[in-house]
């Protein structure tokens, strides 16, 4: 409890004199809470960890997601922006109806967290579809499975885009602490399983974007001076296949089909949270 409020404290006295130096006012009153910025993809959104804030509409938030329970865990005022289907492109910009995810970030934002990349690669889709076409051909149905992106970001491409995208961050917050969140292994490194609903080849491709994921998410944070918390290495152990799982499988234990399958559970969202918990004290 002392480490918790000190560090509550300590992005406090953040938030009070990033407020100060925009106003130039000694004697402005201090914020009720340091303002914490979520942004990223499913990843950071949560479908499939916990109920949906029905605010959220079609990004699908939980109110289970890191975000929540990290702003919960430290007393900050969360504005999590994260969607559901997001690319760099709709962090940077506008994605129809919805504003830039960056325009949350303002200069006494003293926390931004961001999850981003899996969906300029295809990774998460690519896994869905691939278990969903293997499924419909073992049971010879006409279940309609989603449509394969005509295509998508370079691998080199993605990486200079996040170079960009934490740089605009930094920019616009230049006192925050902002920590990219990579994703949370799905894959187990050396085997497959069953419930993944994969032949071992999809399984094969699938790691290599991960891994190729990881690598270019480290690569760009360390470029643009960034914090990185790699979940995807130090999480592991909680692949689909795993005895605790804290991702989804294609299948759960029953058989059925998982209704988010390919994403971090209840149990992943706490583990995520813990973790960036453990970094910022």
């Amino acid at each position: 409890m002392a480490i918790r409020a000190s560090l509550r404290s300590a992005l406090l006295a953040l938030a009070v004199a990033l407020a100060t130096a925009a106003t130039g006012e000694t004697g402005a009153a201090p914020a009720a809470s340091p303002r914490y910025v979520a942004m990223g993809s499913s990843f950071a959104a949560g479908p499939g960890s916990g109920p949906l804030l029905p605010e959220s509409g079609r990004c699908a938030r939980s109110v289970s997601n890191y975000p929540n329970l990290l702003a919960e865990r430290l007393g900050m005022e969360l504005i999590d922006v994260s969607c559901s289907g997001a690319t760099i492109d709709h962090l940077i910009g506008p994605w129809n109806e919805l504003a830039a995810q960056i325009d949350a970030v303002t200069m006494d934002t003293a926390l931004v967290t961001i999850t981003i990349g899996g969906n300029d690669l295809g990774y998460i889709g690519g896994l869905i579809i691939d278990a969903c076409e293997r499924e419909a051909a073992q049971l010879q149905n006409v279940r309609t499975c989603p449509a394969r992106p005509e295509n998508s970001d370079s691998l080199q491409q993605m990486q200079m885009e996040m170079i960009d995208l934490f740089r605009q961050v930094r920019a616009r917050a230049p006192v925050a602490r902002i920590i990219v969140v990579d994703y949370l292994a799905v894959l187990p490194q050396h085997a497959t399983c069953r419930a993944l609903g994969l032949s071992r080849e999809e399984a094969r491709r699938g790691k290599r974007i991960a891994a190729a994921l990881a690598s270019s998410t480290r690569l760009a944070a360390h470029i643009a001076d960034i914090e990185l918390v790699p979940v995807s290495k130090l999480l592991d152990g909680g692949h689909a296949c795993a005895a605790q799982p804290l991702v989804a499988a294609w299948y759960d234990d029953a058989g059925a089909r998982n209704p988010v399958p390919f994403h971090p559970n209840a149990a992943g969202m706490k583990a995520i949270a813990e973790l960036l918990a453990a970094h910022l004290q």
